[in-house]
C-alpha cells in the first residue's frame, strides 16, 4: 500500500510540474512576440467562447498598445497527452505493485506462512 500512494504521489506532482511548465511557455511565446519583457506588460489567459482559450501579452509602445496572443490549444493538446503518458506509468506501476504483493502472498503461501495477521493474532 505504501508502495501504491509514493507512485501515486510522484505520478501525481510529475504531471502538475508538466502542467504547469506548459502554461508557463504559453505565456511567454506572446511576450516574446509583443517584445514585451519590461515594465508595463500584462499578461492574461482568456476564454472568448467556449472551447476557444488564448494567452495574451499587452504592452503600452508609443503611446498605442500592442497585443499579441495564442491559442492554448496546442498546449493542452501537451498537457492531455503527457496526462495519459503519465497515467498509463501509474497503471503500470500499480500492476507492478500488485503482481510483486500478489507473488510474496503466493510464496509465503506455499512456505506455510501467513502474510496478513491480525496484531496479536497468534502466527499460524
Amino acid at each position: 500500500m505504501t508502495a501504491a500512494i509514493i507512485a501515486t504521489f510522484a505520478f501525481g506532482c510529475t504531471y502538475v510540474t508538466f502542467q504547469q511548465i506548459g502554461r508557463r511557455a504559453a505565456n511567454t511565446a506572446p511576450a516574446a512576440a509583443a517584445a514585451a519583457r519590461t515594465m508595463g506588460t500584462e499578461t492574461v489567459t482568456w476564454q472568448p467562447e467556449t472551447g476557444l482559450r488564448m494567452a495574451i501579452v499587452a504592452r503600452e509602445a508609443a503611446g498605442k498598445v500592442v497585443v499579441a496572443g495564442q491559442s492554448l490549444a496546442p498546449v493542452e493538446a501537451s498537457d492531455r497527452m503527457t496526462l495519459l503518458i503519465l497515467a498509463a506509468g501509474w497503471l503500470g506501476s500499480m500492476v507492478v505493485i500488485s503482481g510483486a504483493l500478489g507473488a510474496a502472498t503466493l510464496v509465503d503461501r506455499r512456505a506455510g506462512r501467513v502474510p496478513w495477521r491480525r496484531i496479536g493474532e497468534p502466527a499460524g
